[in-house]
């Protein structure tokens, strides 16, 4: 026991501890996410209407798609380069363009809604989407598409505060 040192044991510590996350990662944090990302794999159509609103909810754009093969709001704005410009961000995918309509993020965003107006009785709302005016309380990657419904979105620009 003379020649024990706790140095040498410590140097290996910091490894562990990174072998250990990575093991309780893989075990329990990414098969999770896999399966809330796939929850909604459902193989037939969506039926999406995205609508572009100004501050004071006149229409300028709309858009009725019928889509396969997608699971979120993001992933059916995508496949459409033409008419919505977005941006992949470290939180989330960031819309910056929707029609002919590009906002400095700085001074203007789009404001997610869901519905077909602004009121509480509005047809269409999605689940996810219950604040003032129908706004949506996630970003368009975990809205989720809802089969066998018509899913109404609206982007309305309102003013960065």
């Amino acid at each position: 026991m003379k020649n024990f040192s706790w140095k040498k044991y410590l140097r290996y510590l910091p490894l562990a501890l990174i072998l250990l996350v990575a093991i309780v990662l893989n075990l329990y944090y990414i098969p999770k996410y896999y399966q809330e990302r796939h929850k909604n794999n459902y193989q037939g159509t969506y039926t999406v209407t995205v609508l572009g609103q100004k501050e004071d909810f006149s229409l300028y754009f709309t858009k009725g798609l019928n889509v396969q093969h997608v699971a979120s709001l993001a992933d059916v704005l995508i496949n459409y380069p033409n008419d919505f410009g977005l941006s992949p961000g470290t939180i989330g995918t960031f819309v910056k363009r929707v029609g002919q309509i590009e906002l400095n993020p700085k001074v203007k965003y789009f404001d997610i809604q869901s519905g077909d107006n602004n009121q509480p009785s509005a047809e269409h709302i999605h689940k996810d989407c219950h604040g003032p005016n129908n706004s949506c309380s996630v970003g368009i990657d975990l809205l989720w598409l809802t089969p066998n419904t018509d899913n109404v979105f609206r982007f309305v620009i309102s003013n960065v505060i």
